[in-house]
């Protein structure tokens, strides 16, 4: 259900910046950014090796 969230908040007009989920560390640290916030182009999605998709810093 992880890789919705990114989905939901494109629909929106936001970008959810998520370094890890509840399943990659101790817990889901996020943070909703609008897509013309400067946040958002600091980040780029990657999909890790169990699929889920995350944020890092470009």
């Amino acid at each position: 259900m992880c890789n919705c969230d990114h989905l939901a908040m494109q629909m929106l007009h936001a970008v959810l910046i998520r370094e890890g989920t509840c399943v990659t560390s101790e817990c889901c640290d996020y943070c909703i950014a609008g897509d013309r916030n400067p946040i958002a182009n600091e980040y780029q999605f990657v999909r890790a090796e169990n699929g889920l998709l995350l944020s890092v810093r470009k």
